[in-house]
This record gives C-alpha cells, sequence and structure tokens, in this order.
C-alpha cells in the first residue's frame, strides 16, 4: 500500500491502467487510495482509538437461570444498562442481571481475545475460579 501511495505521489502507478485522480487522491478505476487520502486518514484515526481505548472484558449473572453471559466493551455501564433494559437480544428473556466480574484492556483486540477464552473456558475451573474469587 505505501508503495502504491509513494507511486501516486509522483503521478504515477505500478498498476496498469491506473488513473489516478490528484483531486480526490484515490485511483478512479481500482480505488486503492493514496497515504494523505481523506478517506485513508479517517480510517488510520478510527484504527489508532479502537487500538488505545480501554475496553472491558465483563461476566454478568442473570437472576431468572443463573446463567452467566460474557461480552466486551467499551463503555461498562452503558452496556450493563443495555442489557437490563432488554436491548440485548441474548440477554433479553434473562433480566435482570447482575455485574459479577470484569477486566479492563487497554485495546479491543486483548479484549476480544480475553472474551474468547472466557468463554471457551465457561463451566470450566478456570471459569468457576474467576467467579468464585469474585463473590468471596
Amino acid at each position: 500500500m505505501a508503495e502504491l501511495a509513494d507511486a501516486h505521489d509522483s503521478k504515477s502507478c505500478a498498476r496498469k491502467a491506473c488513473r489516478f485522480d490528484p483531486d480526490q487522491r484515490h485511483c478512479v478505476l481500482f480505488g486503492h487510495m493514496t497515504r494523505d487520502s481523506p478517506a485513508a486518514a479517517g480510517r488510520q484515526a478510527y484504527i489508532y482509538i479502537l487500538r488505545y481505548m480501554i475496553f472491558y472484558v465483563y461476566i454478568l449473572k442473570s437472576s431468572i437461570d443463573f446463567g452467566y453471559y460474557i461480552g466486551q466493551t467499551k463503555n461498562l455501564d452503558k452496556r450493563i444498562e443495555k442489557h437490563n433494559l432488554g436491548l440485548v437480544k441474548s440477554t433479553k428473556y434473562r433480566k435482570p442481571l447482575k455485574l459479577v466480574y470484569s477486566e479492563k484492556y487497554n485495546n479491543r483486540h486483548d479484549a476480544i481475545m480475553r472474551e474468547k477464552l472466557s468463554k471457551r473456558q465457561k463451566g470450566g475451573d478456570v471459569f468457576k475460579k474467576i467467579i468464585n474469587h469474585d463473590a468471596g
């Protein structure tokens, strides 16, 4: 991608039949963008925000079936509120839900990896230790 951006900066492209539009800063035919295109800059800013925000992995317990729900979010309070208002399909009929455990992560990738690991361990000894440790 950087090579294409450099090529476009010099108004030439490595791809045959490329139709680079300097005003739009992207190739009209193929759609690839330069490093300084507005869309590329917006995407980079969004990736930066997701990479360096605080995210939470949380475990909720249902008061109806006493089952657990594991999820991840960037706004824990708002997400729990949505669960308890019935706005989340998977927990709609299991409310009220109580937060029994949460962990904080510095980026979304780590939070997603921990969420997946927790879901794989659900019902296992590690999961039970997490729940019992928090309750005790």
